[in-house]
């Protein structure tokens, strides 16, 4: 029976999870994650479990743990840390749209492994992904009871469903097809119709094999799979400092008023501060995101190197605004309650511009 107060640190404990965190660039790492029935939030990682098979790990975690699970937000897919960009933030791409509010729940546990930001994104691949008998933590796999033909179609299977993402990043226009494909062969394989789980993978085979070969010239002319990641790490870290600057202020204000309380112009000192800081976020604003969204749904090569060089000025235009602006130390420097607005921004801008150079060179 577990003990009382079991949570998150039972499923996989916070400083087991910086130091596979902190390697996951190198050495990607899957990943499980989901709310127990209290609302705090669960992690699971390992190198070399697969992602559906970390998710039946959790349960079974769970369930010797004596947590509570919430199976309807149980999500499973990869987690990395670039810490090129932002070693603070942690990515998680999860085989479907996690609800609103996990985002705070896991970042709660992420925190006391020092992380300070966690973002989601989607990849439908990962669903399509079979489940394979690997062992996570430690723990040894099942005994193989498959027939011998149901082993060679789920190998099969596997082995097309990891080639999806090289050929989605050369043409991201096949997504749909491809994926398509992928679930439909993994759920007639799930449903024990073997005819259908052949004739479906043999067509997503086709539809693979149908695309440019690695290296000839139309897979060449446009954005790398590797760019168009960086480019969206760059986007999502710049939302992320926004979102962190926006949050310091709100505390600095909120220390503000505590420091006047009883004065009688909690009114006027929340207008003036709003008039202070608003031109500072209209001109640190979206539009760097905007852009960088534009970049990676554009895969025309002369196109996508025009933005790219946009996205750039947009940063330098940020960098010289913080350089000139005296409020943005002021506000570091404020008697009231310790912020990092200008360490945060000048630290991601500069990540930022490093990333879209190793862009704008490939």
């Amino acid at each position: 029976m577990a003990g009382k107060g079991a949570g998150a640190d039972d499923i996989m404990p916070a400083g087991k999870l910086k130091p596979l965190l902190m390697l996951s660039k190198r050495e990607p790492v899957n990943c499980a994650i989901a709310l127990a029935k209290d609302k705090s939030g669960l992690i699971l990682l390992d190198k070399k479990a697969k992602p559906r098979a970390l998710s039946a790990l959790m349960k079974k975690k769970a369930g010797a743990a004596g947590v509570d699970l919430d199976t309807g937000t149980l999500r499973f897919g990869r987690a990395e840390v670039d810490t090129d960009v932002d070693p603070g933030l942690v990515t998680f791409t999860l085989n479907k749209q996690a609800p609103a509010s996990m985002r705070p729940k896991m970042l709660e546990h992420l925190k006391k492994a020092g992380f300070a930001r966690c973002e989601f994104g989607v990849d439908e691949a990962i669903e399509a992904e079979p489940e394979e008998a690997e062992a996570g933590e430690g723990e040894p796999a099942a005994p193989a009871v498959a027939a011998p033909a149901a082993d060679a179609a789920h190998n099969d299977l596997a082995a097309l469903v990891k080639r999806i993402p090289g050929v989605i990043g050369a043409d991201p226009f096949r997504k749909d097809e491809l994926l398509g494909l992928a679930n439909a062969a993994n759920a007639a394989s799930k449903s024990g119709d073997a005819a259908k789980a052949h004739g479906t993978a043999e067509a997503l085979r086709q539809a693979l094999e149908s695309a440019p070969a690695p290296g000839a010239a139309p897979a060449a002319a446009g954005p790398s799979g590797a760019a168009l990641q960086t480019i969206a790490k760059t986007r999502q870290a710049w939302l992320s400092a926004r979102a962190k600057v926006e949050s310091e202020l709100e505390k600095l204000l909120a220390g503000m008023n505590a420091a006047y309380q009883g004065h009688g112009f909690s009114a006027d000192l929340e207008k003036v501060f709003h008039a202070k800081i608003e031109p500072m976020l209209s001109t640190l604003d979206k539009t760097l995101a905007d852009k960088l969204d534009e970049v990676t749904k554009n895969t025309d090569a002369a196109t996508h190197s025009k933005l790219v060089q946009e996205a750039q000025g947009i940063i330098q235009k940020y960098e010289s605004y913080l350089q000139g602006e005296p409020m943005i130390k002021k506000l570091d420097a404020n008697p009231f309650v310790p912020v990092a607005v200008e360490k945060t921004l000048v630290a991601t801008l500069a990540a930022l511009n490093k990333a879209m150079s190793t862009v704008a060179a490939h």
